[in-house]
Parts: C-alpha cells; sequence; structure tokens
C-alpha cells in the first residue's frame, strides 16, 4: 500500500522490480484517489484496514500473507496483520516503510471535514486560502482527512515481527517498543523530503525485500543498492 494520495506511487513499481520475486505483487489503491464526493471516504484506519482486508483476501482467501505500506499506509497494513493474526490467518512477512511515529500520532494536524464544501468552509474559517485548483484542493482535502484518522488511531502492540524501514532514528526506537520483534532495515538517502526519500530509496528497498524474502535467489543483489 503505497501511501501516495496524488495517484502516484510509481516507486512501488521499482521496490516491486528490485525485489525480483517470482509471486504477484499487488499495489493497493489508497481511498479517495477517485475524486468523487458521492463515495465518503472510510473515516478511521481500522474501517479502511477492514475494507483493504476484503479486497485481499478476495485475491488471496488463506495465509500466509505479505504485506507492506508506506506512510500512512503503513498504519493501515499494521492494523490488517492485526486482524488477520486475530482471525488466526498467518502473517508471514510485515514491511513498514517510513511509518509515523506511534508516540505521536496524536500530534498530526486536526482540520479535517468530512465534505470538500465543510473542507472549504473550515480553511475559510482559519484563514487558511482555498486553492483555486480543483486537483490540488482535491489532494489536499484528502491528505487532510488522513491526517485526521491518523491522529485518531491507537496503535497496538503487535505480537509478531516487524520489518522496518525508518529514515531517522527515533522513529526506528519507537516502532521498536511496539512490536514483539523488530528487524531495522537500514536505508541511505539523500534527501530530507519525506516524498523525495522513498523515491530515491526504493531500488534499496526492493533489494533489501528481495534478501529477506528470498535470500538464496538473491545472492546477486546488494551489487547496486543505491539504484532506484
Amino acid at each position: 500500500m503505497h501511501g501516495d494520495y496524488t495517484g502516484g506511487g510509481f516507486f512501488s513499481r521499482h521496490i516491486a522490480a528490485h525485489a525480483e520475486l517470482d509471486d504477484p505483487f499487488y499495489i493497493v489503491q489508497p481511498f479517495g484517489l477517485q475524486r468523487n464526493d458521492s463515495s465518503p471516504l472510510p473515516d478511521s484506519i481500522e474501517e479502511m484496514a477492514a475494507l483493504h482486508l476484503e479486497a485481499i483476501r478476495s485475491l488471496q482467501p488463506e495465509g500466509p500473507y505479505r504485506l507492506g505500506g508506506y506512510c500512512n499506509a503503513a498504519l493501515i497494513v499494521y492494523e490488517i496483520a492485526h486482524l488477520l493474526t486475530q482471525s488466526g490467518s498467518e502473517v508471514e512477512f510485515l514491511l513498514l516503510i517510513d511509518p509515523p511515529n506511534p508516540k505521536k500520532l496524536a500530534k498530526f494536524p486536526d482540520y479535517m471535514s468530512k465534505s470538500l464544501d465543510d473542507y472549504r468552509a473550515r480553511r475559510k474559517q482559519l484563514g487558511k486560502p482555498v486553492p483555486k485548483d480543483k486537483e490540488i484542493e482535491h489532494r489536499n482535502w484528502l491528505l487532510s482527512h488522513y491526517n485526521r484518522i491518523t491522529a485518531q488511531y491507537d496503535a497496538e502492540p503487535y505480537a509478531g515481527t516487524v520489518h522496518l524501514v525508518a529514515f531517522t532514528h527515533k522513529q526506528a526506537e519507537q516502532w521498536q517498543q511496539m512490536a514483539e520483534k523488530c528487524e531495522y532495515i537500514p536505508v541511505e538517502i539523500d534527501s530530507e523530503k519525506h516524498g523525495e526519500a522513498i523515491v530515491k530509496s526504493a531500488g534499496q528497498i526492493g533489494v533489501a525485500l528481495g534478501n529477506l524474502l528470498v535470500p538464496e535467489a538473491n545472492t546477486s543483489h546488494g551489487a547496486e543498492p543505491g539504484v532506484s
């Protein structure tokens, strides 16, 4: 789950290509990209996780499952892993890429309302500019919605192994307290910007993913860890 609300998520393809897996690699589209007010967004991380899990099970009814998510979508796959383990299904692999700090979720900005009309009114009330471009306005509205439900999410400890790509050591330390076992995947980046970091690191993440999932078939990985 790529967590890119501009309709991109193309870095996911680089991750898949560099992982060199024989199994199918599915990319799950975030809610809200259809830009359709008539389809209300799920109003919590838990609700999104449950709906995405229905889609996953329509493709693969039984485990074991391999899950990965970036940014806010990392919280969604984290919740999906909880739902699967609670139902007795096996989560073979759980990858969180640059997830929000689980100890600071409540600090995400909460200025979102449930419709674009309310969003515009709220922006005016706060004295903030309302974007004139419909595409930009929708993207800001969507990001605000995800920020709000992220702030409401209460991440529970996970009784399993989390593989973590964290772009700061403090972030890694916080997630290491959330899981029974947390495997940290070091990734070198040359950008401090959240959006740029994932694009530039996609190749490294893919190589690491392939080495973890199929180590005996990926002995050549690591020769070009910076490729993305």
